[in-house]
């Protein structure tokens, strides 16, 4: 919950203080959209790090490993076929992590509910059954 209230709150900031920011950074006026719509990103992208991270922490650092390779040909795929529509231009590449960040997340919670859940809730059932016995004697 953290990370997400992190990412909300640096969307918050880059949505509000978009132009200050474009203009701040690179004396540039006209990057406002852009700005914003990394606003957007960023709670997905948080989220997906903190997850990513939690996979590593539980020892599943090859599954984390594929995942993010896995992320990493998908983003450069949507790079290829987003940044090439003239419409969509740079504002491609924001789709692209956008896409990419979304598909990993969902790869990621899969597994962590079909594959870790499990497995904690078994050990939480067994520490239970052990602190029932031993509040008996």
């Amino acid at each position: 919950m953290t990370a997400l209230a992190i990412g909300m709150l640096t969307g918050i900031i880059f949505w509000f203080l978009a132009d200050e920011m474009g203009m701040f950074f690179y004396k540039r006026n006209d990057l406002t959209w852009m700005i914003r719509l990394a606003g957007l990103c960023a709670p997905l992208l948080y989220v997906t790090g903190t997850t990513t991270s939690l996979m590593i922490s539980i020892g599943q650092e090859a599954q984390s490993f594929r995942n993010s390779l896995f992320q990493q040909l998908l983003l450069l795929i949507c790079l290829i076929i987003f940044t090439g529509i003239p419409s969509l231009n740079i504002y491609g590449y924001i789709v692209a992590i956008a896409i990419s960040n979304i598909v990993l997340l969902i790869k990621i919670c899969i597994r962590l509910i079909y594959t870790e859940a499990p497995k904690l809730l078994r050990k939480i059932i067994t520490l239970r059954r052990y602190t029932d016995i031993v509040k008996r004697r």
